[in-house]
């Protein structure tokens, strides 16, 4: 799972399936380490509410998948920030796809997805309720990688596969083409 979890991906947004079929979508995830695997999701509160179900769905439970997000996915992706109380994987057109090592569905249309143990939260205070976020770390437990994501020469195609990447206030980037670059020091 090391190898896996290392040619991952970092910085890109996120479907996120818990328990209630709740699907969500983030913009402030980062694979934190991999040995062993670590991520987090980070999750404003909004106006008019307190926290977003997910936090809540997480610590209850405690566990959750990350998904990547991709650039087919967008609209799909968009529709989880839905608030509603139905189903969302129903309302945003979404497979669930069973877990192997926990509860939460995968979603089955997105290519690389991560099982996930909740290791931590925390809580942290803002100048305003939009300004309050909970943080979310997990231990990786599982990953799953579509053979149509992975290339030539074994590694996750990103350019193919063109995972979304939230930049700031409602723009939204594509990786397209990607690069090496060695450390020279």
């Amino acid at each position: 799972m090391l190898t896996e979890f290392r040619i991952s991906l970092r910085n890109f947004p996120l479907f996120k399936a818990i328990l209630c079929s709740n699907a969500d979508r983030y913009s402030q995830f980062q694979q934190l380490t991999y040995d062993p695997p670590y991520v987090m999701i980070a999750a404003n509160h909004m106006d008019g509410r307190n926290r977003k179900d997910t936090c809540t769905n997480i610590e209850q439970t405690g566990e959750f998948v990350w998904n990547m997000a991709t650039y087919d996915l967008r609209e799909a992706v968009n529709k989880t920030a839905a608030v509603l109380k139905g189903d969302e994987f129903e309302f945003a057109g979404l497979t669930k796809e069973p877990s192997k090592l926990v509860k939460p569905w995968r979603v089955k249309e997105s290519p690389i997805q991560f099982e996930c143990k909740l290791y931590t939260s925390l809580h942290l205070p803002g100048a305003s309720v939009p300004g309050r976020v909970d943080v979310i770390i997990g231990r990786v437990v599982g990953v799953h990688i579509a053979s149509r994501a992975i290339n030539e020469d074994g590694l996750i195609d990103l350019p193919k596969l063109k995972p979304i990447a939230r930049c700031g206030y409602y723009q939204y980037s594509v990786v397209e083409r990607v690069f090496i670059r060695l450390l020279t020091c």
